[in-house]
């Protein structure tokens, strides 16, 4: 589904709603559902749980075809990039040097960045 599918499907006036506004919607509608249940019929709750269902999962599909690669990362692919990060970006503090424009303790401060990029290389 697209973006586009999904304001017209739903009626969004203005335009897809962010992830914040959709939990905001399915919420509302919840917390409706101890009042209506004392005169919908059981087919009518039916309906309306059957429609909120086809909301958050019509909308997690817009999710998919926009993001999909952020969703459907493993964790431990997501442990393996973090710690990728983590490793260039000490490398790259380090490389700094012991420089006390940037550090104020220039020393130790490049000494803990020397000694935490050898322990990251046993990390994994």
């Amino acid at each position: 589904m697209t973006t586009q599918e999904f304001e017209n499907k739903y009626d969004e006036r203005f335009g897809f709603p962010d992830t914040q506004d959709m939990l905001m919607r399915v919420a509302s509608n919840l917390s409706d559902l101890h009042i209506e249940k004392s005169y919908f019929t059981p087919e009518q709750m039916d309906n309306k749980l059957n429609n909120l269902k086809e909301y958050i999962f019509d909308y997690k599909r817009v999710l998919y075809k926009t993001n999909g690669d952020k969703f459907l990362e493993t964790d431990r692919e997501r442990a393996k990039r973090l710690l990728e990060e983590v490793k260039d970006a000490t490398s790259e503090l380090e490389e700094l040097g012991a420089n006390y424009s940037i550090w104020q303790n220039a020393q130790a401060s490049h000494k803990i960045l020397k000694k935490a990029n050898k322990d990251l290389r046993f990390v994994g």
